[in-house]
């Protein structure tokens, strides 16, 4: 009777608070994981560990962040940023609660020209240029 009580309540819980930091995690384990199981969309730690020290992500990256930001929504197939799920994501990765609406608005306009892939990493370079970006993975899985 306790596990169905606890069931419910989960049940409950997520269902009220479907866009929580919780769930958002478990989806960003799970993208963040897929992504980088692929040889074409692998993340490259030490690329990673550069643009945290203040480097632009490296264009090798492209494809990883387009893989991430298509299971998000953020992006569509095409490459387009997609604005409400583009906030609800920055909403969990920045510093900076107040640089939200900045980020979107400066940084949501694609690149003309640019390919889907090459859409993404501007978008996330553009973004670490407003607020210190905080990616779930970066303490528990990259020094793997």
């Amino acid at each position: 009777m306790k596990i169905l009580a606890l069931i419910c309540f989960l049940g409950i819980f997520l269902s009220v608070y479907g866009d929580s930091h919780f769930l958002f995690m478990a989806k960003y384990a799970k993208y963040y994981s897929d992504c980088d199981s692929e040889p074409a969309t692998a993340l490259n730690r030490d690329d990673f560990k550069n643009a945290m020290s203040g480097k632009p992500f490296n264009a090798e990256q492209a494809a990883y962040f387009f893989c991430l930001n298509t299971k998000f929504g953020v992006q569509n197939e095409q490459g387009d940023y997609v604005r409400e799920p583009l906030k609800k994501f920055f909403k969990h990765i920045v510093v900076n609660q107040d640089n939200i609406e900045k980020i979107v608005e400066i940084c949501s306009t694609r690149p003309g020209g640019s390919s889907a892939k090459d859409a993404a990493l501007s978008l996330f370079n553009c973004a670490k240029k407003i607020d210190n970006l905080h990616f779930p993975f970066q303490h528990f899985t990259i020094e793997a």
